[in-house]
């Protein structure tokens, strides 16, 4: 069955409003013989009255839903009202002013201690960066003066610097020893 003007998609469509009770009784008569008939509108029911059903040891005022409603307005009032909003940005201003006159005389103080903490820790990772460098670096000389003297062409040379790449790695994660250790 459907509604005046209306198709059986658009029937479904108003699933919500017939579930969350904001038709009117001819409505909602009409609206459950669609459900007899559409399949899915009847699943989603049926799910919906699942979830809605309460165990019979829990009971629950009558004015639940007003009581919840209440409590979740009163506890965000003090977003709304403007004399709240003026407190409290008066005191985010007290309390900036406070900070500013406890460290206004030992500004540059601060302010010298953070530039010279970043200035080591960026020296720290300059010469960390360095040495890595100059490690691959080192690494691929080696290993170009080694092919040259092997008479390797470039794809040689790839495939020595490979093997040594997995030599290393294998030598420094540890495993040529525990594979040392299990032919024990």
């Amino acid at each position: 069955m459907q509604f005046p003007n209306e198709n059986p998609i658009n029937d479904c469509a108003r699933l919500n409003e017939f579930l969350d009770g904001e038709m009117t009784a001819s409505e909602g008569r009409v609206f459950e013989a669609h459900i007899v008939q559409c399949e899915n509108c009847s699943i989603e029911v049926e799910l919906h009255r699942g979830i809605e059903s309460v165990p019979d040891d829990i009971v629950l005022p009558a004015d639940f839903s007003k009581v919840i409603a209440a409590t979740a307005e009163s506890q965000v009032s003090g977003l709304r009202k403007r004399k709240e909003r003026t407190v409290t940005l008066a005191i985010v201003a007290g309390l900036g002013i406070a900070v500013f006159i406890v460290l206004g005389a030992n500004l540059r103080s601060l302010i010298s201690v953070l530039t010279f903490g970043v200035e080591k820790t960026g020296a720290f990772f300059e010469v960390i960066g360095t040495f890595l460098l100059n490690l691959v670096l080192g690494i691929v000389v080696i290993v170009k003066v080694a092919a040259t003297q092997m008479h390797l062409s470039d794809a040689g040379v790839l495939v020595v610097f490979g093997l040594g790449v997995l030599l290393a790695y294998f030598f420094f994660s540890g495993r040529i020893a525990r594979l040392r250790d299990a032919k024990r």
